[in-house]
């Protein structure tokens, strides 16, 4: 396996963990900020709902940019995002319209950073190796000796 792809591999893997976590633990912290499972549903609905919306113009901003760019914004800009998310949960009072607004920003990085990793896969990668390569964020694959 060639290098730029191991580092590639990784960084997805870690964002998916990333992202995994996040869905998990965000709906929650609202939760005990806010005492209120409607805005703790709200703001973990709104964190999907780019993917869903957004997926055309999302996939034409990847067509016309540099995929390792925009995936690395992404997660840079997601990054901040939770921060500023963590500082309303703990100081704001886990307000929903500033919660919502975060979370759908966080949503727009996650579309951007996943249809451009999709996009990007191939140019590290021979054609015939594409679908192994293509698994392998997900699933381990067994080396070969």
């Amino acid at each position: 396996m060639r290098k730029p792809l191991r580092y590639f591999l990784a960084a997805r893997a870690l964002s998916i963990l990333g992202d995994r976590v996040t869905d998990f633990v965000l709906p929650l912290a609202v939760l005990a900020a806010s005492g209120s499972a409607v805005t703790a549903g709200v703001v973990g609905a709104a964190g999907q709902l780019p993917q869903v919306l957004a997926a055309l113009q999302v996939g034409a901003l990847v067509d016309r940019r540099e995929g390792k760019r925009l995936m690395v914004t992404a997660d840079l800009v997601r990054a901040v995002v939770y921060v500023v998310i963590g500082a309303e949960v703990l100081v704001g009072g886990a307000r929903l319209v500033p919660l919502m607004l975060l979370a759908l920003m966080a949503g727009v990085g996650d579309a951007v950073f996943h249809t451009a990793a999709g996009s990007y896969l191939p140019s590290l990668v021979a054609d015939r190796d594409l679908m192994r390569a293509n698994g392998q964020p997900r699933a381990p694959m067994p080396r070969r000796h």
